[in-house]
């Protein structure tokens, strides 16, 4: 399956321009970086999977928040290195720890993790919130 994305260039930055839908500012230096909308992406997709590996096995536990750590290569091209994942799920003590055993599944579901380089060190982390 083939699709497209549209970068248009306005004044000094970048904006994604997809008919039908707000555009989208790619600003250098004071809006999300590219890299940035990477991890963002990363770490949106991660979320939806999780959830959807929880509801799909009838747990009764949400992702209230996902929150991504990321290290970058030294030198001219900051390239990710390592990303650390953060699942803030509610759920009640029993199906948390359930929760946890179901993460190591989301990698293999997620396709923006599946698009990143093999070398990227990805580690998932599960805290725990309150119901």
């Amino acid at each position: 399956m083939t699709k497209q994305l549209i970068l248009e260039q306005n004044e000094h930055h970048f904006e994604l321009a997809m008919p039908g839908r707000e555009r989208w500012e790619l600003i250098r230096g004071t809006s999300y970086s590219p890299l940035e909308s990477v991890v963002a992406a990363a770490g949106a997709c991660a979320g939806y999977v999780y959830q959807d590996i929880l509801t799909n096995s009838k747990l009764a536990a949400e992702v209230m928040k996902v929150e991504v750590d990321y290290a970058t290569h030294e030198g001219d091209v900051h390239a990710l290195m390592a990303l650390d994942v953060h699942f803030y799920v509610q759920a009640s003590e029993a199906e948390l720890e359930k929760a946890r055993r179901y993460v190591k599944f989301v990698h293999r579901y997620c396709p923006v993790i599946q698009s990143l380089r093999e070398d990227i060190e990805i580690n998932d982390h599960v805290h725990w919130v309150e119901e």
